[in-house]
């Protein structure tokens, strides 16, 4: 850990005695625990997003430990006392290997020996109910009760494609959180963190008074890092960033931007991914540190399964944000959850605009989408992204189509083929195997050109359709059209008619149409057209 950059430090002691650099957070501490009665609250936010830290500064806050947030913004706000607290963090028992049961009586029961209290219950439901009860007895206060990543069990049975253990992790947590109802005259605050909210509902059902922060306008920055926070308590990491790019402080916080911001609650205000920001002011190197601290691999399986893969400008109510049906997973739920979607923008209503947060986000999930769909490493496809980035840079479309050739007939040809459940009359399931549909094409095609370091569009609306694809270089713009099982002159005679290129006449640059078609029998592209927006008219007259 570096003394300045406290990367995924979640321990505010360490942080403030080792005068490593610590975000001041603690303004949105000061409303939340400013009420003479007892609050209840919830936190959904990404992983490795600061929660575990923000609440780690609630318990020394409630220990009444003054002393260490001198200069910060909470220091002369409250008034400091001293409170029991049972703190709880499902990411740091052992369910997987004990049971979630037993997990939890264990660890309930160590945080009562850490008091000196007696437990009878053999119970792991009432055993938590009798610490909240004795910890008021003991020291005559009320408790407050901490609870970190509420949801890991539950996640962890979603990763492992395990509904069923997701179920009884959610029914055993729903026993379990049930007693802070019955407990409330025995606390004084309550504050639950978790990275989803898929279960919220079911679990917390009797908790009709949680109060929930997650799209709560106020907080929306609760977590993260704004810009100015950056520039504020990062400013020598700018500057020595800069140097090392040999660049001026503005155009290394675009670069900065263009990676790492644009996570956004509210779709107003947008923070910086505040785990790779700090790697990167220790590191110097731009890279996919955030993502590659957890791969979304049951997710990633599931987009797959639908063909789904563009995620840009989707419009989704706002109450798919509050999905929690385990047995009929919904990817967009879930990647907003995680963090690889963001609110962008506020359409009308319910309505919002969500998207890809940035570059790392949308560069890294392509790039594992793609390998989901030829079946490799992202790795093993990067010189096939290299020489297409360089083919575009040169205009060289044939080099380019040559490329897409080769990358499709290097598949088996099982890649072609997909698994169909049909059902009969008599409800009976068989699979059947038929030809990838047009989509699959789409799809590849679509993510390789996703992750070109180049200006790119795809399946850009026109007032017309949709056109396939989009390829903007400093000189021309390549309209794209697929089809499979057709002529190349039909995808031609589509941009034509549908007046494709009309987007793109003011902007001085030439103009280029391809048709391109694939057969499932040549493995990939059969044929292909190339032609400028001027020769169209009369090929097609042809």
């Amino acid at each position: 850990m570096s003394r300045n950059y406290p990367v995924g430090t979640q321990n505010l002691v360490d942080i403030i005695e080792s005068g490593a650099i610590y975000v001041d957070k603690t303004p949105f501490i000061v409303p939340l625990i400013k009420h003479s009665f007892h609050k209840s609250y919830f936190l959904s936010r990404p992983r490795r997003f600061g929660k575990s830290l923000f609440v780690d500064a609630l318990e020394q806050v409630w220990r009444g430990n003054q002393t260490l947030f001198k200069g910060l913004y909470i220091y002369d706000k409250i008034d400091w006392q001293a409170y029991p607290i049972l703190r709880l963090s499902l990411a740091n028992i052992s369910f997987v290997k004990l049971g979630l049961e037993n997990a939890l009586f264990l660890e309930i029961q160590r945080i009562a020996k850490m008091h000196q209290i007696q437990l009878e219950q053999t119970d792991y439901v009432l055993v938590f109910r009798d610490l909240i009860e004795a910890l008021h007895e003991k020291y005559q206060k009320k408790v407050i009760v901490l609870i970190d990543e509420y949801d890991k069990p539950i996640i962890h049975g979603i990763e492992k494609d395990n509904s069923i253990v997701a179920e009884a992790n959610r029914d055993s947590l729903k026993a379990f959180y049930g007693i802070l109802k019955d407990s409330e005259p025995h606390l004084r605050f309550t504050f639950i963190t978790g990275v989803s909210k898929i279960s919220k509902v079911s679990i917390f059902s009797d908790l009709n008074h949680l109060d929930d922060l997650t799209l709560d306008k106020d907080y929306a920055m609760i977590c993260g890092f704004t810009e100015a926070e950056i520039r504020h308590y990062c400013g020598v990491g700018l500057q020595d960033l800069a140097a090392k790019e040999g660049v001026g402080v503005e155009q290394i916080m675009d670069k900065i931007r263009f990676w790492y911001n644009g996570f956004s609650w509210n779709a107003k205000d947008f923070v910086y991914n505040p785990y790779s920001t700090m790697l990167l002011m220790q590191k110097k190197v731009f890279d996919f540190y955030w993502f590659d601290t957890g791969t979304p691999t049951f997710l990633v399986k599931l987009i797959h399964k639908n063909f789904e893969y563009n995620f840009k400008k989707l419009k989704v109510s706002k109450g798919i944000y509050n999905w929690h049906d385990l047995k009929k997973i919904n990817y967009i739920s879930v990647m907003l959850q995680s963090g690889y979607l963001t609110f962008k923008q506020h359409v009308e209503g319910e309505l919002y605009e969500v998207g890809f947060p940035n570059n790392e986000v949308e560069n890294a999930f392509s790039k594992m989408l793609l390998g989901s769909y030829l079946h490799k490493e992202h790795t093993e496809f990067g010189s096939t992204v290299y020489d297409l980035q360089s083919a575009f840079k040169q205009n060289d479309l044939p080099e380019v189509i040559l490329i897409l050739t080769k990358m499709f007939q290097i598949l088996p040809y099982s890649f072609f083929l997909e698994d169909v459940e049909r059902v009969d009359k008599k409800g009976n399931v068989t699979t059947v195997q038929r030809q990838v549909g047009e989509n699959f094409y789409h799809a590849v095609i679509y993510l390789v050109f996703n992750i070109l370091a180049i200006q790119m569009r795809v399946e850009m609306l026109s007032s017309n359709g949709r056109i396939d694809a989009t390829v903007e270089t400093n000189t021309h713009v390549y309209l794209f059209e697929f089809k499979k099982g057709r002529k190349p002159k039909d995808a031609i005679q589509q941009i034509w008619d549908n007046q494709y290129a009309n987007l793109y006449t003011l902007s001085k640059k030439q103009i280029v149409c391809i048709g391109v078609c694939f057969t499932t029998q040549k493995r990939g592209i059969s044929g292909s057209i190339i032609l400028n927006l001027e020769a169209v008219e009369a090929y097609l007259a042809t």
